[in-house]
Formats: C-alpha cells, structure tokens, sequence
C-alpha cells in the first residue's frame, strides 16, 4: 500500500474527531477506506487489509455497500461525501472534472486540460491524476492517453488494474489501448434495420484517404497536401443518414519505421487494422505496384481480427492499364475474398457506389455517436493538421517532414471572428530561417494560405498569428510526440 499522509487540514480534523477506517475485499485487492468528520478522506488500495474499527459509522458501511454494488454490477454513479477542502487549486479542478466522467466512458489527459482551462497542462494533470485519494469513486481508471494507451496507474496492479477496471465498464483492450468501439455510449436505433460500424482507411501515404474523408463529409476535417504524410495520427471521421452511421477512421500511410515519430504512425495503423469492422484499402490506381503495397497487404494478412475488406482503387482516371493490371492482380492473390471499386476521390467519381458497398458490408448496430457530430477531434486539432498540411505543400525538400503544428489558443469572439495562436516547430536552426523567409515572406504567405482554408471551413472570419520555434530532434522525443498527440512508442 502506498501510505500517503493525510492533508494538514484533514489531520488538523483528525485530531478533534477520529480517523474511521475500514476495509472491503474486491477482485483486485482490498480497498482501505477511510473517513473523517463525516466525509470520506481516502479509498485506496491495498494487497492485505488493513486495520478496522470495529463499529462502523453510517458513512463507512454506506461506501462499503456502494463500493460492492460496483464491483457486482448494480452501481455506476457514486453519492459519498468526500473531504474535498483536502485538495486545493489546479489538482481540485482536475478531480472534480475526473469524478465527473460517467461510467463506461473515457477523457484524456489533454481533454482534461482543456476543460480546466490550461491546454498545454496535460503532464500536470497526469500528476493530479496520479494523486487520486478517492480510488474507484474518483474514477481515475477512466483517464486514458491521446493515443488510448494505459498510462501510469498508482495502484497495486499498476496498468493490469487499470485494465481491469476499464473491462469491468465494458471496454475492450487491445494491444494495451482502449478499443474505440467500447468506448462509446451507444445510441441504440429504433429501425431493427440500421447498420454502423468502424470502417478503417488504410493505405501508403498519399494515396488520397484524407481527401476521400473529406469529400464524404462535405467539409474539410483532415489536412490535405501533395505530399505524403499529411496525416500522423487517427482522425475520426463520422457520417450518419437514417439508415446508417459509418465511423471512418482516417490512419496515417504506412511507413518504413526509423524514428519514433514513424514507430508511432505505424501503431496507429496497426490499432485501427485491429479494431474495426471494415477495412476499405485505399490504393493508388495510378502508380505501380512497389514494395510498401507488399508491406501493407502482409500488415494487413497479421492481424488480430479478420473484418472484412474492401478495395478501394482510387486515382482511377489516372491509371496506367499496364501497371494496373500487375497492381490490381497482386491485390487480389493476397485478398482474395475481398470486394474491389474504382474512384476519384478529387472529383467524386464512383464514391456514391462505393458508400453504397460500405453500408452493405457493415453489419447491424447501435448509433454510436449524436446526429450531428462529424468528428472526435476539437477545433484546435483540426487546425493545427490544416495548418501542418499548407507548411507542407509550400516548403520544398526535407523541411515539411521535420515540421509539426499546435495550436494553443483557439477562441470565437463576440464579433463572430475566430481568433487562432498556433506554433510551428522545426528541428534546427536552418530550418527555422527557411519557414519564416526572408524579411518574413514565407510564413506570411503561409498564413495568408491556412487562414483561407481555416475560413473555408469554417464559415467565419479567422485572424491567425502563427510563431516559429526549434524543438531539437523532436521527432525521437516521446514527451513531446505526447503533447502533440502522438504517442511516441
């Protein structure tokens, strides 16, 4: 047990009016629960139990009852007092906002922070995470990784306690990450005949995935540029019409893994290859085929689950009838009960059909998501992918794949304008100087260029202050890789 000393106002308390203690047995261990004055002062938990009064307050057997009936199944909102004045400032806040999260579903580190107010905080929440006193009625399990990995759990058991939890709420783990699918309240359709599901957007880089999701949500929510590597993480993507809801999930291209920034691509793919109910391949009718289209088919022939895929030929306006037929045929020797479509996702051609296959080939479920929503992402991710994508159709060479984009201030204000802080970080010096031009002529134009594609999807008004900065080698730095929402590893 990890013996924490009880806050200087709670012992103050404690000298006037006895610590309560007792102990519940769980699957996990043995849950310590204490009391003070009438409010909870610490749940922890514990390999042995520890010492127990022997006539219990009203309060100590009423969070014992609670506590069982959530290890049983029947409890999943707590009503206990807990002795809030022992926690205080940034920590209080991110508490009170974990303790709010309903059963069965997840916030992470930086959603957190962004709803205390402090977006670039999600290391200091980690931390006040990690100094839970109310295990279990805090529900602290709940917090996950951007990447929806299990990060630190300060409880015996660790990560293997943490998942346990998150199993009991009815998650899924996979690889160590929360499966996306469980890990959303479900809406469930009144028409017995309504289809949903994942549908995974796999492909090489730049094969056009981003411009596929766009054109079927008819708005701009994925950074598009001419070179590859536009996307770096998942990108949820979610059409719904009264039959269906297909919950597109846009993967960066596959790529050869020398970095962690590419280590962390590539686990992003593989996720969703493992968590979703249809793969749609989308391949490059225009370019032959090469030793990345062996690579993916083999990824895709490894793992776990097997859903069923649909081959999406896109480009094919542009496609050599040669090539082709070499491209097309290795596809189907490694597929072969897969069902193949050509498209133009820059004009449209074919896309109608093909979204006629998907909701064919998904099964019948639940509505997962509001009618409304279109994407997971917050406005201030989806712009720094915008901005990202214009640094890299206008920077030559090696200097768009060493760039990365946040945003740390995204605000509408009263006058309906929409004001945007972003950084753009490069790795060297040189680099810099390159992004920001001579007298200052390319980051302008820059700007000019990612503040008419913000206002294009947003349908406002957009003023957008952008700064250059050098994080040396950033691509090999897990902490930082972390708080521009990948996961490094």
């Amino acid at each position: 047990m990890i013996d924490l000393r009880l806050p200087y106002d709670i012992e103050t308390k404690a000298k006037m009016t006895p610590v309560e203690r007792n102990n519940l047995e769980i699957p996990v261990g043995w849950l310590r629960i204490e009391a003070c004055a009438g409010e909870l002062t610490r749940i922890t938990l514990a390999s042995s139990p520890g010492p127990t009064d022997e006539n219990l307050s009203p309060l100590l057997k009423a969070a014992a009852q609670q506590l069982q009936a959530y290890f049983d199944g029947s409890l999943r909102v707590f009503s206990l007092p807990l002795a809030w004045d022992s926690v205080s400032g940034f920590r209080r806040e991110v508490l009170q906002v974990v303790a709010g999260i309903p059963f069965g579903d997840l916030k992470t580190y930086g959603e957190i922070a962004k709803i205390v107010g402090k977006p670039g905080a999600a290391q200091a929440v980690g931390a006040a995470v990690g100094s839970n006193p109310w295990l279990i009625v805090v529900p602290c399990n709940r917090v996950i990784g951007s990447d929806r990995s299990l990060h630190g759990f300060s409880a015996p058991g660790g990560l293997e306690t943490k998942a346990w939890l998150l199993r009991h709420e009815g998650h899924d783990i996979i690889e160590s990450k929360v499966s996306l699918k469980r890990s959303l309240n479900m809406k469930e359709s009144q028409e017995s005949e309504f289809r949903s599901g994942f549908v995974a957007l796999i492909g090489k880089p730049n094969v056009g995935k981003s411009t596929l999701l766009n054109r079927l949500l008819g708005q701009p929510i994925a950074g598009i540029s001419a070179k590859p590597q536009t996307t770096r993480r998942r990108q949820l993507g979610i059409l719904t019409a009264k039959d269906y809801q297909i919950i597109f999930v846009d993967t960066p291209g596959l790529t050869d893994a020398k970095d962690r920034l590419a280590k962390s691509i590539n686990s992003e793919v593989q996720f969703a290859l493992n968590d979703s109910d249809l793969l749609l391949i989308l391949v490059d009718a225009s370019n032959p085929a090469e030793t990345m289209d062996e690579k993916l088919l083999d990824a895709i022939q490894a793992s776990r689950t097997q859903p069923p895929v649909l081959v999406v030929f896109n480009k094919a306006d542009r496609l050599n009838k040669s090539s082709f037929a070499q491209l097309s045929a290795l596809y189907r020797e490694k597929l072969p009960n897969a069902r193949t479509l050509q498209i133009s996702a820059l004009d449209g051609a074919g896309v109608k059909k093909m979204l006629q296959v998907i909701v064919e080939m998904l099964p019948q479920g639940p509505q997962y998501f509001p009618d409304e929503q279109i994407t997971e992402d917050y406005e201030r991710d989806i712009a720094a992918e915008m901005i990202r994508a214009v640094c890299m159709d206008m920077l030559a060479e090696e200097i768009p794949y060493s760039i990365a984009t946040q945003v740390q201030s995204y605000k509408e204000r009263d006058n309906g304008t929409i004001y945007i802080e972003a950084t753009i970080y490069v790795e060297r010096d040189s680099q810099k100087a390159i992004v920001i031009g001579r007298k200052g002529q390319m980051i302008r134009e820059i700007g000019t260029k990612a503040r008419g594609e913000l206002e294009r999807a947003t349908g406002q008004k957009v003023f957008l202050e952008m700064v250059v900065k050098v994080q040396k080698d950033w691509k090999n730095d897990q902490a930082f890789l972390k708080k521009i929402g990948l996961s490094g590893g």
